[in-house]
């Protein structure tokens, strides 16, 4: 009579344990997987947003430099009265050192936009308005964007030549929040913030002139 060899498997139990182990592990390796992929995502929405921001902080770095400071224009684009200027200001206007150039800077709280306008000199002496569009795009909300001026009081204006404590050359520091919604109810912060010194300062420039109206309404 033959010998039968019996063979030898897997119990029921043992099947069950062995799937439950490999559906645990597969768990784990899958939530891993998509914690890589979210945090990779969030790393590229900041990094567009941070970029974004940047390119805003250049741009009105820039023209703060390389342009002097419309105490007047912003006092009237702020909304406040003449000498009434006060930090924080959601606005800035300021001219070029040719006289030929005038750039606004606003915030506007009900929307998160930072709008730039600009205007030129015609050939009457005029300004007349040449653009204006909103520096940050439509996936970056500018949350706040707080303007502080120094001196408060133009510092070659009439009643304040002889201050001392007026007499520096006047500086812009500015705090602004960012923000971008990257789905699924998160959203992205960025905080930023920079003084910068104006290059150039021409006393009294245009206090009066009409180059981005009278009072505007910022939130």
């Amino acid at each position: 009579m033959k010998n039968i060899k019996l063979q030898k498997g897997f119990t029921l139990v043992e099947m069950m344990v062995a799937m439950t182990i490999f559906v645990i592990f597969m768990g784990v390796v899958l939530q891993s997987y998509l914690s890589i992929v979210t945090m990779q995502k969030e790393a590229n929405e900041y990094r567009v947003m941070y970029s974004e921001a940047r390119h805003i902080f250049d741009k009105f770095s820039d023209e703060v430099r390389n342009g002097t400071i419309s105490y007047g224009q912003t006092e009237k684009v702020s909304g406040l009265g003449v000498g009434a200027l006060s930090n924080p200001l959601k606005a800035v206007v300021l001219v070029s050192s040719d006289a030929g150039r005038a750039v606004m800077f606003r915030h506007d709280g009900v929307e998160n936009d930072l709008e730039f306008a600009e205007s030129l000199r015609d050939n009457f002496g005029n300004f007349v308005p040449k653009e204006s569009f909103n520096l940050n795009s439509d996936r970056i909300k500018v949350d706040s964007f707080k303007i502080y001026i120094s001196p408060l009081g133009d510092p070659y204006s009439p009643e304040n030549v002889d201050k001392n404590v007026t007499q520096y050359q006047p500086k812009v520091t500015v705090f602004a929040q960012f923000q971008k919604d990257i789905g699924g109810g998160k959203t992205l912060d960025l905080d930023l913030q920079t003084t910068i010194s104006s290059r150039s300062y021409m006393p009294g420039y245009f206090q009066d002139d009409f180059i981005f109206g009278s009072t505007v309404e910022t939130q």
